[in-house]
């Protein structure tokens, strides 16, 4: 892992690894973070059409890549600008006092959309 600092913020960058770009990962789990539109994207198919032999694996397959993505979705504090998957904040995640949403789980400031 790389991490930048910047304006007194920790930001943590995945290697850059065959000329892929830098993705920024969970502060809690580590967990490569995806855009909310990136997530309606890939899970908008549905799956039906496995058809033949080990269509019951393939869908099986399929269903559990689609979680993996529906976790990874991530969500950025506002405050303190960390990044969270909603795995992790549905699952260690509390009430923020005002916003009634979940509230940051370093700072407990509001949580607002990941943008990448």
């Amino acid at each position: 892992m790389i991490a930048k600092l910047r304006k007194g913020k920790m930001y943590t960058f995945e290697h850059k690894i065959g000329g892929e770009k830098m993705s920024k990962t969970c502060s809690r789990c580590g967990v490569v973070l995806l855009i909310d539109t990136e997530v309606d994207r890939k899970c908008s198919t549905s799956a039906g059409g496995f058809i033949g032999a080990g269509a019951g694996n393939r869908a099986m397959d399929y269903l559990a890549q689609k979680q993996r993505d529906m976790d990874a979705a991530g969500v950025t504090c506002a405050v303190c600008g960390r990044n969270f998957c909603s795995k992790c904040m549905l699952t260690y995640g509390k009430r923020h006092p005002t916003s009634g949403g979940l509230a940051c789980l370093h700072c407990g400031g509001q949580m607002t959309y990941f943008r990448g």
